[in-house]
């Protein structure tokens, strides 16, 4: 089966929102049958938001974000 190109990358602050939504996907798919469904989905995107846009404008000297793009969207 052809997964398609990858291509990884430094993450930019324009990625932001893909890196959120990947984050509140993953949480709510791993943590299912662990967190009460209501806080699942009242995670705090929006704060979540603000700081990875934060830290990917300005980053600390040692930190580090990278995205992975299947044929120009994100996996």
């Amino acid at each position: 089966m052809d997964q398609g190109s990858v291509r990884v990358r430094e993450a930019i602050p324009d990625d932001t929102d893909a890196i959120v939504g990947v984050t509140a996907a993953g949480w709510r798919a791993a943590y299912r049958d662990i967190v009460p469904q209501d806080k699942l989905a009242d995670l705090p995107v929006a704060r979540w938001r603000h700081e990875v846009h934060v830290g990917l404008r300005r980053p600390v000297a040692d930190a580090f974000s990278y995205v992975a793009e299947i044929d120009g969207g994100f996996a």
